[in-house]
């Protein structure tokens, strides 16, 4: 299961609002993870949060 862009725009927004955070965690220890959603998230996280 993928965060929604509900989510991604939750976490852009507390991002904006941290200019000293250091790390972005993705919980990815779920038993319904299928092969691709990992890398596919942090890309998605990446690109939503403008740390391409």
């Amino acid at each position: 299961m993928e965060p929604t862009d509900e989510m991604l725009d939750l976490a852009a927004w507390a991002f904006d609002r941290m200019p000293g955070v250091r790390a972005v965690t993705f919980d990815a220890f779920s038993t319904i993870l299928e092969p691709g959603t990992i890398p596919r998230t942090v890309e998605r996280i990446r690109r939503r949060l403008g740390l391409q």
